[in-house]
């Protein structure tokens, strides 16, 4: 997978690492995914939900998927640039411990269950 758009110029000049700029990127497209019932993608996004804090997870939604700004975030009163930018990094990281299988918390028996199914799903 190669970045694009948003995701290329958050890795170039914001400085994440590129495997949480292609993780984001990969989430958004696992999300319009699993707004088609793809259930692989639906896992996914669970997975990554569960593993944020909700306004994280709110903010990485509104900036992977519907590619609202840091800063338009900000115009709308929902913190500073900084701080929005933080969160969204924290859930950046978040998915891409779920896509590289090294998830944070430890996890549930449904979060086990889930994870084998996942990885089945997407087995090429």
């Amino acid at each position: 997978m190669k970045l694009r758009g948003r995701f290329s110029t958050i890795h170039r000049r914001n400085g994440w690492p590129e495997e949480f700029a292609l993780a984001s990127q990969r989430f958004g497209e696992d999300w319009r995914a699993a707004r088609e019932d793809d259930a692989a993608a639906i896992l996914a996004v669970e997975f990554i939900e569960r593993q944020c804090h909700e306004e994280d997870f709110e903010y990485f939604v509104l900036w992977a998927v519907h590619g609202v700004s840091f800063s338009e975030m900000h115009k709308r009163g929902w913190g500073s640039t900084a701080a929005i930018s933080a969160a969204v990094f924290r859930a950046a990281e978040a998915a891409h411990a779920i896509y590289s299988g090294n998830e944070k918390k430890e996890p549930s028996r449904f979060q086990i269950e889930a994870t084998k199914l996942l990885r089945e799903l997407t087995r090429d």
